[in-house]
């Protein structure tokens, strides 16, 4: 496991709506197409969601991706 750290200098980021998970999964034994397509877990106040369309998923794909590119690196 690693652990980066997000610091406050690093200003309005992708993942500041809510909590999200983006779930992918293993490929099929003997192939590389994957299980189960991706699909994004979003915890709010007063549930949960599970977005499955692609382009749900591109999207948080790109608030993770401006998330890690604030984050300190891991030498930091």
């Amino acid at each position: 496991m690693r652990l980066r750290i997000l610091p406050f200098e690093a200003g309005v980021h992708g993942g500041m709506t809510s909590a999200f998970t983006i779930l992918e999964f293993p490929p099929m034994p003997g192939t590389a197409e994957p299980l189960e397509p991706p699909l994004v877990y979003v915890d709010s106040l007063t549930g949960a969601l599970y977005l499955d369309k692609a382009t749900e998923v591109a999207a948080y794909n790109l608030a993770w991706a401006d998330v890690t590119s604030r984050a300190l690196d891991e030498e930091s």
